[in-house]
């Protein structure tokens, strides 16, 4: 991201440009618009020229984690067990994904504690 632009972000939430018709909103917004699929493309064109509304709406609709999503994640990854006649590195494989998605979905889990895992 521009240096222009980089204040709107600030960790996990959108900080909203003080002018709504500033040249950096409107960067911001044409930055967003090539980057995403034809999907959000259409799903933004309402916030024209607005990119921290435009950016807002996608964060919303693509990266809402509630606890109930942090804990089944948790769940499915501390409940992964070797199958019978499972080769290690396909297990390992496993644990790495499950691992990955319990970290995005918000979990945290130091090395200790991947290794006993109950």
């Amino acid at each position: 991201m521009f240096t222009e632009t980089a204040p709107v972000l600030d960790k996990e939430h959108v900080i909203h440009f003080t002018s709504a018709d500033c040249i950096e909103n409107k960067a911001l917004f044409l930055l967003i618009s090539s980057r995403v699929d034809d999907y959000f493309q259409r799903a933004i064109r309402g916030f024209e020229g607005k990119g921290d509304k435009a950016l807002q709406f996608i964060k919303t609709k693509c990266a809402n984690i509630m606890a109930d999503d942090t804990h089944h994640f948790h769940h499915l990854f501390t409940s992964i067990c070797i199958k019978k006649n499972e080769s290690a590195t396909s297990y390992f494989r496993h644990f790495t994904f499950g691992c990955t998605e319990a970290e995005g979905a918000g979990n945290s889990y130091t090395g200790e504690a991947l290794v006993n895992l109950p």
